[in-house]
This record gives C-alpha cells, structure tokens and sequence, in this order.
C-alpha cells in the first residue's frame, strides 16, 4: 500500500478496526480496514468543491490532527489553515468545515 503524500496524523476508532490518515502536504482523508490495510474511502478538504491535492493553496493545507468521535459516526481533520473540516467516518463524505475568519 502507498499514501499520494506523507501521512502527518493517524487515528483508530474506539473498537480498533478503523484507521484515519491525514496527509501532511495535501488536504487529502483516508480511511482503511485496520486488519487489512485495505483503503475504503478518502477525500479531499479545503475552500469550497474545486479545492484539488495539486494546487497550491490547496497543498499548504495539509492536515494536522484527525480523531473520531466517541460513537464512531464522524471524523474531524484540522488541517494547517487552522479549519476544522467534519466527515461521515463510514464514506468520508464531507459534513461541514469550519474556517477562521479573515
């Protein structure tokens, strides 16, 4: 298995059969199988639907923290233009994304 960027943060769900990657120098989520390694979802995050991993606004936005929720249902990525981006923690799709003004 090969990430597209070097991870800068990981997270396992609370019963350990999820892994959460977040790319250091892309706004790029991927999920796997824990057990296989096995890749079942990614996404891209940042400022709106043509945000891409090849620009470069988009590659200074790389993440820095990902975490699940409690229950396992959402996965929150902060990301280096200090927003908060929401995801399902099934499909990664995103849910929201908080910036910061300015």
């Amino acid at each position: 298995q090969q990430l597209a960027a070097p991870c800068a943060a990981v997270a396992f769900d609370a019963d350990g059969a999820r892994l959460a990657a977040v790319a250091a120098r892309a706004p790029r989520l991927y999920l796997f199988d824990a057990a296989t390694l096995d890749q079942t979802a990614d996404a891209t995050y940042g400022k709106g639907p043509a945000a891409t991993t090849t620009s470069a606004a988009a590659a200074a936005d790389g993440g820095t923290c990902v975490r699940f929720s409690p229950n396992g249902r959402l996965l929150a990525v902060g990301s280096l233009s200090g927003a908060l981006h929401l995801f399902d923690a099934s499909s990664c799709s995103p849910l929201a994304s908080l910036v910061p003004a300015g």
